[in-house]
């Protein structure tokens, strides 16, 4: 499902010709998502992941000190999720890699981080996007926990979650 949310926007932005602005921020591994359920073992240039985390574990390679690996995200729903699934799995791997080794706690605030370029995406795309993908799919809301129910939480006013809504069980 959010694979035909993120056609959906390619093809708007496609169409649009506009290169969307973005923010420069340093990113938690922790608080960024995926927006792929599955992905290559390689990089398109043929690399192995598993080469890349190697070479974070190694130190040759720094996940905020080199340049190549900033991700692009979009905030969505108060939650960043990556265009850079290859890059981020990695990333993930090197920090649980970590971890394992006592070298970070779980939730520490020494955790991995990488430079992120974030994008927002404006009120108005989201609505179409949130609108158009569900009725190419013949639905009335989006499904819980996908991309759209996130686009639709970007439009509404930020509340505190309870322990039922999906915020909560999504966070």
């Amino acid at each position: 499902f959010d694979q035909a949310v993120l056609r959906l926007a390619r093809a708007i932005c496609d169409e649009a010709q506009v290169a969307p602005a973005f923010a420069e921020e340093l990113l938690g591994v922790d608080d960024l998502r995926f927006t792929h359920d599955v992905i290559s073992d390689k990089f398109r240039n043929g690399g192995a992941l598993t080469k890349l985390v190697a070479d974070f574990v190694r130190g040759a390679v720094l996940p905020s000190g080199d340049g190549r690996l900033a991700l692009s995200v979009v905030r969505c729903g108060g939650r960043y999720r990556s265009l850079n699934n290859r890059r981020l799995w990695a990333l993930k791997r090197f920090q649980a890699h970590l971890r394992g080794r006592g070298a970070l706690a779980a939730g520490s605030a020494a955790a991995v981080q990488v430079a992120a370029k974030v994008h927002s995406l404006c009120p108005r795309t989201v609505a179409f996007m949130r609108s158009s993908a569900a009725a190419e799919l013949g639905l009335s809301e989006p499904p819980a926990g996908s991309l759209l129910e996130g686009l639709a939480e970007e439009q509404r006013p930020a509340a505190a979650p309870s322990p039922s809504s999906p915020q909560a069980l999504h966070a």
